[in-house]
């Protein structure tokens, strides 16, 4: 019954802001045509295009993904290879030209510049750049396209703030400010309603359930896995759905930290998120490191769950769907929940307040 009850808010919430959105106008984030618009990135650099971009370098997974949930996956016409439909699931992107997809790396800085330059569609004075402002980046890749006169935003989300902000942001320069509207107004009331949902059944920070997440690398020592910190997108993700996370350590200032495997055993957790990109089972972690019967294990089942922007919506659902089964939809361990879609909880289509009227009839009356 929760579990309708927080669908239907959100639902409510997003349906509305389809109708008022629109109607109300004038602010920068609802005007589909506010240009000419300028954008502060990650940098504090502001970069103003006089109308929406057409074509999209999209050095960053989490990137092409917003673009996907805002209806732009054809205008990219550069992505990274993580991006590629074998490393993120996005099926949309299964004919992508190999030619245009690169590892963001320094050594590829040239590569990017001079296949960008002969890219006939992509126009500079118009057109995008999006990748991450990772320092390592900054001196190489950034550098030699803003070099060769190519308009860069950068982004690096700290926080869930950050990610609506940073889908904000694509989604004007794009010219989506409206959809961006309503899938930024999700994704505010996904972490509003989780939390309200759980304290409705008296669930209170002492009783919230223990949950670590472990990130995967294939450089991680022997005899020690790496575990997400206070500081982790995934565990941002994991405590908005109501998980604490015993690992915290405010006194490491990584994303991530190894901690010895004996964690397992003596930290007392009730569950453990698995990093989508583990290459094994459940069953396969629950015995490679010996995790006690008790302690429910959950791969993370999509590739995108857990990326900046408005995919990790379903993040949030599906943790707290694991951690609190009895107030929210029920999850098997070793199934997870179906692959989610890219359709996520918003909708596409104009409505009328008349069908608000309708939906939330329809959904509080079952």
């Amino acid at each position: 019954m929760m579990k309708k009850t927080v669908m239907a808010i959100a639902a409510l919430f997003v349906i509305s802001s389809m109708v008022l959105i629109p109607m109300l106008g004038g602010s920068a984030e609802a005007a589909s045509d506010d240009f000419p618009l300028t954008v502060t990135d990650s940098r504090g650099k502001n970069t103003t295009f006089t109308e929406p971009a057409q074509s999209v370098a999209s050095l960053g997974v989490s990137f092409t993904a917003t673009l996907l949930e805002l209806g732009c996956i054809d205008n990219i016409v550069m992505m990274d290879s993580n991006s590629v439909t074998s490393n993120s699931g996005i099926t949309e992107l299964e004919s992508f030209p190999s030619s245009m997809v690169f590892t963001v790396s320094s050594i590829n800085t040239d590569n990017i510049v001079q296949n960008l330059l002969a890219c006939s569609d992509f126009v500079k004075e118009r057109d995008v750049v999006f990748i991450y402002s990772y320092s390592y980046l900054l001196t190489s890749v950034i550098l030699g396209l803003e070099d060769a006169g190519f308009k860069v935003v950068t982004f690096y989300p700290l926080s869930y703030e950050d990610s609506i902000s940073m889908t904000a942001d694509i989604g004007a320069i794009m010219g989506k400010t409206d959809k961006a509207a309503e899938i930024t107004g999700a994704m505010r009331s996904i972490a509003k309603d989780y939390p309200e949902a759980l304290a409705a059944n008296g669930i209170s920070e002492g009783s919230k359930v223990k949950a670590i997440y472990v990130s995967y690398s294939g450089t991680t020592p022997e005899g020690k896995v790496r575990v997400g910190n206070l500081n982790s997108y995934s565990v941002i993700l994991m405590k908005i759905a109501g998980g604490v996370n015993p690992l915290d350590n405010s006194a490491n200032s990584a994303t991530t930290y190894d901690v010895d495997i004996s964690v397992f055993i003596q930290q007392p957790m009730d569950v453990i998120f698995v990093d989508p990109y583990y290459p094994g089972t459940v069953a396969d972690f629950r015995s490679h490191y010996g995790i006690q019967d008790h302690i429910l294990i959950y791969k993370l089942p999509n590739k995108l769950m857990n990326q900046y922007g408005p995919t990790s919506m379903k993040c949030i659902e599906y943790m707290a769907m694991a951690m609190y089964p009895g107030i929210f939809d029920s999850l098997d361990e070793d199934q997870g929940s179906p692959e989610p879609d890219n359709t996520l909880i918003y909708a596409a289509a104009a409505v009328t307040v008349v069908s608000v009227i309708a939906v939330a009839y329809v959904i509080f009356r079952h």
